[in-house]
């Protein structure tokens, strides 16, 4: 499962989403749930849906989060005219 969520990290940096849109879709998919199920969307649904909407959204923030670190490091590395050595770790 790790690796599905690492990956899916990985396309949401290639789609272009950042970091506040993981809110906007979070509070969206509260918001479908509780219109699609009514009742049925109980508060113990709720927290659970939040809470594993949660822990998606941190862990594709990190791997966001990584890829502007390394954007920044090349960035930093381009300017500065060193770019015969390619890191490793970028």
């Amino acid at each position: 499962m790790s690796l599905a969520i690492q990956d899916l990290g990985r396309r949401h940096v290639e789609y272009g989403v950042k970091d506040h849109h993981y809110e906007t879709v979070g509070a969206t998919l509260l918001w479908t749930l509780k219109e699609s199920l009514g009742a049925e969307f109980t508060p113990q649904a709720k927290e659970a849906w939040a809470t594993v909407y949660g822990v998606l959204a941190s862990r594709c923030k990190r791997r966001l989060s990584l890829r502007h670190s390394r954007m920044r490091y090349q960035y930093a590395r381009n300017q500065a005219g060193m770019t015969s050595y390619a890191s490793p770790y970028v």
